[in-house]
């Protein structure tokens, strides 16, 4: 087993692509010494194909591979710490220190206040997280290795918005329907609340300056409802 150290950059906050902050970590790797990696020919995509403490095992022998759709590449993560990451990233063996978690005190336009809390990984599994899966791409012909690439958040802000109008149009459907509603004046009181403040997330003015993610949505479940015809 290898034990080598490499060092992470942590992003400005969760979802950034940006590292000004100049804030990192290091990782230990502890996985095998050589790893193959299987190489997709059409999008360059790295995956872990092979592994071994030796740099003769037969687990890290091309010739024994599916060689139409892959290329291979045996990555040896004691040569540098660049490579350690590599082995890392595609094997999911190494330890970091517990990353604190990130906060950030918010106010929205009319002087609302919150904390908003990003809850990181322990002590493993960082890569990952700040990552996109499959983003380690190595084009062997051409310019080589590049990534793994920074996460972005994987919602827009017009689909949140988009989503809290189909949310609260189906709400204010269902308080209509009251024929088929068995709920208590409390619940309805609750759903009538709930989609005023979905109306006011849509209108994206009270929000406008806070990123989409970071709006307050309760936590606490709604009441049910049929859903109206």
């Amino acid at each position: 087993m290898a034990n080598q150290t490499f060092t992470v950059n942590l992003p400005d906050e969760p979802y950034s692509q940006a590292t000004t902050s100049n804030e990192s970590f290091d990782c230990e790797y502890t996985g095998p010494r050589y790893v193959m990696m299987q190489i997709d020919k059409d999008d360059f995509q790295v995956r872990e194909g092979g592994r071994g403490d030796k740099a003769d095992d037969r687990s890290i022998d091309p010739s024994f591979f599916e060689r139409d759709e892959y290329n291979y590449v045996v990555v040896d993560s004691t040569a540098s710490a660049t490579h350690a990451m590599y082995c890392a990233y595609v094997t999911h063996e190494y330890t970091h220190a517990d990353i604190a978690d990130y906060e950030e005190n918010l106010e929205d336009a009319d002087g609302n206040e919150w904390t908003w809390t990003h809850q990181y990984e322990g002590t493993s599994g960082m890569l990952a997280h700040l990552h996109w899966s499959d983003s380690l791409l190595n084009d062997v012909v051409g310019v080589g290795w590049s990534g793994p690439v920074l996460r972005t958040h994987n919602n827009t802000r017009q689909s949140v918005l988009d989503g809290c109008k189909a949310q609260y149009q189906t709400i204010d459907a269902a308080l209509l329907d009251t024929a088929n509603q068995t709920m208590t004046d409390a619940d309805r009181t609750t759903l009538v609340n709930h989609s005023a403040w979905l109306k006011v997330v849509e209108a994206d003015v009270r929000y406008k300056d806070i990123n989409h993610w970071k709006i307050p949505f309760p936590a606490e479940p709604l009441p049910y409802f049929e859903l109206p015809d």
